[in-house]
């Protein structure tokens, strides 16, 4: 089994719970790092660890970019100082995540 690996979206559902639950069975420790997590019928496993991180916010375009880019900077600096050897899945939300690459030395995959 796996160490640890880190799963970034700004906004969870019921498929992204499906893909951490999916991931906690083959790593120790799972670390979400989430601004909004919606949890009808559905839950993490034990070894799933969340992080929260600014939401989302759907009020007007101004604000989805203020949300976006506030959580790039949030994962950006969690990511720097905290995982900065552990392997990351990073989703398109928020838009910035996909050029955190060019920031970090992390292995990053995308979905």
């Amino acid at each position: 089994m796996k160490k640890r690996i880190i799963v970034i979206n700004q906004v969870v559902g019921y498929l992204f719970i499906d893909i951490v639950n999916a991931l906690a069975e083959r790593y120790e420790e799972v670390v979400l790092i989430a601004g909004y997590i919606s949890f009808i019928h559905k839950s993490f496993k034990s070894n799933v660890k969340t992080i929260k991180m600014f939401r989302y916010s759907k009020k007007s375009i101004l604000t989805r970019f203020i949300s976006w880019f506030i959580g790039f900077w949030q994962i950006f600096f969690i990511l720097k100082f905290r995982y900065y050897k552990e392997k990351i899945i990073l989703s398109s939300n928020p838009p910035l995540n996909t050029i955190l690459p060019l920031f970090i030395k992390n292995q990053c995959s995308f979905i």
